[in-house]
């Protein structure tokens, strides 16, 4: 019988919250959070990961059908209906930054994006720590990102990223005084 390997290093159990762009994304944002996902497994990272694509609620679901009923109302002058789910999907988004002891955002440029840069300055505003994966890395990364992530912390790609946590786990690289690791609970 296999035996599964999982890491037992210094961020085994941490929660990660996969913050980036949904509404103006192709395929709502979802592959660059199943790559991160899947390649966290294969390298036996024990990490615990909030996907905002993957609700398992209605009340808060933001993909798919849902994106599509959020069409049809705006379309349909629904105003009001939008504003009550758009309440409770930000309320879900920003406690889930709450409960995480980090955050890993993909940032394109291109996409406007209003939900992403509330979740990352929520996060920065409780001092934790916050990885981007920016195409092009830190060359094309938005200004405003300078102040609140570090250089040193956007990746060109969810590989790079996933290397990084790799690195971190294991202790070859220091955790900083962001990292407050509170994992029983």
């Amino acid at each position: 019988m296999k035996t599964k390997k999982t890491s037992c290093g210094k961020l085994s159990g941490i929660r990660i919250y996969l913050s980036g762009p949904i509404e103006n994304a192709k395929d709502d944002g979802a592959s660059w959070r199943q790559q991160f996902i899947s390649l966290t497994k294969e390298n036996h990272l024990n990490f615990k990961i909030i996907d905002p694509t993957n609700k398992h609620d209605d009340m808060v679901g933001e993909i798919a059908e849902e994106r599509k009923k959020m069409r049809q109302l705006k379309k349909n002058g629904k105003f009001k209906q939008i504003t009550k789910k758009m309440k409770w999907v930000r309320r879900w988004d920003l406690r889930a930054c709450d409960y995480v002891h980090c955050l890993v955002v993909y940032i394109d440029p291109t996409i406007p994006s209003w939900g992403t840069p509330d979740e990352v300055y929520s996060v920065e505003d409780q001092q934790k720590p916050i990885f981007a994966v920016i195409e092009g890395g830190a060359y094309n990364a938005p200004d405003w990102t300078f102040p609140v992530i570090k250089y040193n912390e956007m990746f060109s790609s969810v590989e790079e990223l996933v290397e990084h946590f790799k690195k971190l786990d294991s202790g070859q690289k220091r955790l900083d005084d962001r990292w407050v690791l509170i994992k029983n609970g």
